[in-house]
């Protein structure tokens, strides 16, 4: 997970917490992240045999109000995205998210400045 933070460097401004385990080919990863807007990205992976099985990527304000969230949990079956869908305020979206890296560009996209 380390060498996905540093190619986002730009856009993460600190790792606040970096926990993996692993037993048995399950991997458990997760991350807390401050971004350079300040707010926190907060990172739950399982891998089972080196596949992405279950994820829940959110994003907070300084003081842990949720502004995003993708993940895979299997509920919201109405989502032509089932299970993969995107929280926010207004409540629960189809996602095309699917992966750690898919959150930084997004993020990347939006935060950081446009070269030129």
């Amino acid at each position: 997970m380390e060498g996905i933070f540093e190619q986002y460097q730009a856009l993460i401004s600190a790792v606040l917490r970096l926990e993996q385990k692993s037993q048995a080919g399950v991997e458990q990863r997760k991350a807390h992240l401050s971004l350079i807007d300040g707010s926190q990205l907060r990172i739950n992976e399982v891998w089972i045999d080196g596949e992405l099985i279950k994820y829940a990527y959110y994003r907070l304000t300084p003081t842990g109000v949720m502004l995003n969230g993708w993940d895979n949990a299997p509920h919201h079956a109405q989502l032509s995205t089932f299970p993969h869908h995107r929280h926010d305020s207004t409540g629960v979206h189809p996602s095309r998210i699917r992966s750690l890296t898919d959150v930084l560009d997004l993020l990347s996209a939006q935060l950081l400045p446009e070269d030129g």
